[in-house]
């Protein structure tokens, strides 16, 4: 019941199947591929399930009147919460914390990485200082403790878990 998704995504224990068609983020039963809902945002660039799969990031896009980016779907009752935050739009690349407590973005300012706190999107820290264009890969290592972010240019950095860079940033080349 849908053209192909551009942005597709699974949850950890793979019942519910999250793909992106045009302005439209539809979620799908594994299984049986029946629609379970559909919302409605303008230009998604990236989607991630928590790890328990409870909710839903979504980073859309943003105007001078709605200055949000990131917004978070509760998949038990199938709505858009109402926290947001502004973080960088085009960003193709989010990543939860292993604990799901954490969701990092690219931040607005090219080059940033911010990290929000799941329960209201607020910042708790910001990752800067080496990427000086846009920021395309972002991962946690499964234990939580290092962040890895690449950028278009092939520079890449590790970081621990409070935020410091860990040793230099490399670049691997484009």
């Amino acid at each position: 019941d849908a053209d192909d998704g551009s942005i597709v995504v699974i949850n950890p224990n793979n019942t519910i199947l999250a793909s992106v068609h045009n302005d439209k983020l539809v979620l799908f039963d594994v299984e049986t591929l029946d629609k379970i809902e559909e919302f409605t945002f303008d230009k998604v660039s990236a989607i991630e399930f928590s790890p328990d799969g409870a909710t839903l990031a979504v980073n859309k896009g943003s105007n001078i009147q709605v200055k949000e980016s990131l917004r978070l779907i509760d998949i038990d009752s199938l709505t858009v919460l109402e926290q947001n935050a502004l973080a960088d739009y085009r960003a193709v690349d989010i990543a939860w914390s292993p604990d799901g407590e954490v969701l990092a973005a690219p931040g607005p300012e090219e080059g940033d990485v911010e990290l929000y706190r799941m329960a209201d999107l607020s910042i708790k820290d910001t990752l800067y200082g080496v990427h000086n264009v846009e920021v395309q890969c972002i991962d946690y290592r499964s234990d939580g403790k290092y962040l890895i972010t690449g950028d278009t240019s092939g520079r890449y950095a590790i970081w621990n878990s409070d935020g410091s860079l860990e040793g230099e940033y490399r670049d691997y080349g484009k």
